[in-house]
């Protein structure tokens, strides 16, 4: 099978990809096709941890192979049935395949959309991972029942390790994922194969800090995990400005030192986005200075 190449992308367009089943050899078979923004299609949105580039997987799209980070592949294996993406109108929008990684226009074209892709998306789906023994998704949920009971399970409770694990997770510390949760209209969290949503977090995390019982899930529980995730819950009601966003997100992590500024950007005000300039070839210290002068 001869090596996948990315046809130009038009202005105004954006790639979805389809599952479309597995081939005999076990290998995911896809379609990754063109839409523009102005025919208002139906996706989901994935936010995730990129992980290694080193390690990958390769799949079938549109009938050649394509090699993908190892954890966009586990996240597409395990959401082909969640969210059945072999089904018409359930097409996925993933940053790493959707986005030619290789043309440094298109991604500062792609980066410069961003927001419309999270707030127009039917639902983004966050991807914590396959979970394993430590990590049961049903459990930490059922604990928002015992909080609310005043019933705490012991400090040796196996749903205590649970919950430490959940809020450990590096998708609560990285950059954008903060943004691309802050944007969404419907947000899901999906763990294996359990699905919740964003509103049983928030009532999760608002117990643990109203029992003062954060430290036990999070080692850096106010300026780590979270921290983070009320920083999304503020963003998402327009309580941050660009400043409060900036210092609310001072620990998060990015690979990319220019995406300390781009990957905030659409959660910034508006009239603070439109005096940066989204290019991957510019000089760093001089999108720094551009987002000095921005501020208000």
């Amino acid at each position: 099978m001869s090596a996948f190449c990315y046809d130009e992308l038009p202005e105004g367009s954006i790639r979805l990809l389809r599952v479309t089943g597995v081939d005999v050899n076990g290998c995911l078979t896809t379609t990754l096709d063109t839409w523009q923004i102005d025919t208002n299609p139906e996706f989901y949105a994935l936010s995730y941890v990129w992980g290694s580039d080193a390690k990958t997987q390769k799949i079938d799209c549109n009938g050649k192979e394509l090699a993908v980070t190892e954890s966009a592949h586990v996240a597409l294996t395990s959401l082909r049935g969640t969210l059945r993406l072999e089904e018409p109108g359930n097409p996925i929008w993933i940053d790493a395949i959707c986005i030619n990684q290789n043309d440094n226009d298109e991604r500062s074209r792609q980066v410069a959309r961003m927001d419309w892709v999270y707030r127009e998306a039917k639902c983004v789906i966050v991807w914590l991972g396959k979970g394993d023994v430590h990590i049961d998704f049903g459990q930490q949920v059922a604990l928002t029942g015992e909080l609310e009971s005043n019933g705490l399970p012991a400090l040796g409770h196996p749903l205590w390790a649970c919950l430490h694990t959940l809020f450990e997770n590096e998708w609560f510390v990285r950059l954008w994922t903060s943004q691309e949760a802050a944007l969404s209209q419907s947000l899901q969290f999906v763990c294996g194969d359990f699905m919740v949503s964003i509103e049983v977090f928030e009532t999760v995390a608002n117990r643990l800090l109203k029992h003062g019982l954060q430290w036990l899930v999070s080692r850096n529980a106010l300026r780590g995990s979270l921290g983070g995730f009320f920083a999304i819950i503020d963003t998402k009601q327009n309580v941050l400005g660009g400043s409060g966003l900036l210092m609310a997100t001072a620990g998060k992590q990015c690979k990319e030192p220019l995406d300390r500024i781009y990957g905030l950007l659409s959660s910034m005000p508006g009239e603070f986005r439109k005096k940066i300039l989204v290019s991957y070839t510019r000089d760093i210290n001089e999108v720094y200075v551009e987002m000095g002068k921005a501020m208000p």
